[in-house]
């Protein structure tokens, strides 16, 4: 009955009594930041601090501000694990960076936010797009952004697309096309094609 007990109150030591081998008491202060199911945490503690200076330290606290040192020691503990080298300085440090780069990101969403709605009360808007917002963009955003605006379709094109789709040239020559292009095979390409047709008949 005796060896029964034992074992019941060794199985449900906190981890801090289960590592020192011995019997986990009602004040155990250890006990309810380090419960029987989270030994590795408490390993993390032990090694970061050790045991003996973890509890001197939540000894002296009262209550509140117990839970918070023993959440911010399992904390540090933890992310120590992770990164033996920088532990929470390199979290921070990273989070900070985020916060950084983040805040440059939105300062300049409000400049263009701003430069946008000067430019619409202005009325000097150029296919949608404020030219000043044009202007600041790099020359390779700019020819990018009028080739999308002034695209219009050559024989290039045409027959780069139907290369890859299989397609005979022929069909789709710009200059001399007067035959409705029909290609059974490919139905879901009938609109696609119908466009061409009329790009072509337009020209």
């Amino acid at each position: 009955m005796e060896s029964n007990l034992s074992t019941s109150n060794n199985t449900q030591a906190c981890a801090a009594c289960r590592f020192q081998r011995r019997r986990c008491g009602s004040n155990c202060v250890l006990a309810p930041y380090f419960p029987h199911d989270r030994q590795n945490q408490f390993l993390n503690a032990h090694r970061l601090f050790g045991v003996g200076r973890i509890t001197n330290m939540l000894k002296t606290l009262d209550p509140q501000n117990r839970d918070i040192a023993a959440s911010t020691i399992i904390y540090q503990s933890d992310m120590r694990a992770i990164d033996p080298v920088g532990g929470c300085y390199s979290l921070i440090h990273h989070l900070q960076s985020q916060i950084e780069s983040t805040e440059a990101e939105l300062h300049l969403v409000l400049q263009h936010l701003a430069s946008f709605k000067a430019q619409a009360s202005s009325g000097n808007i150029i296919n949608g797009t404020p030219q000043s917002y044009l202007e600041s963009m790099p020359l390779e955003l700019q020819q990018q952004q009028q080739q999308y605006v002034s695209y219009n379709p050559s024989q290039e094109d045409i027959n780069t697309w139907a290369l890859q789709n299989s397609i005979p040239l022929s069909h789709l020559s710009i200059e001399d096309n007067q035959e409705p292009v029909v290609d059974s095979g490919y139905d879901d390409q009938k609109p696609v094609l119908d466009f061409m047709n009329k790009i072509n008949s337009d020209v």
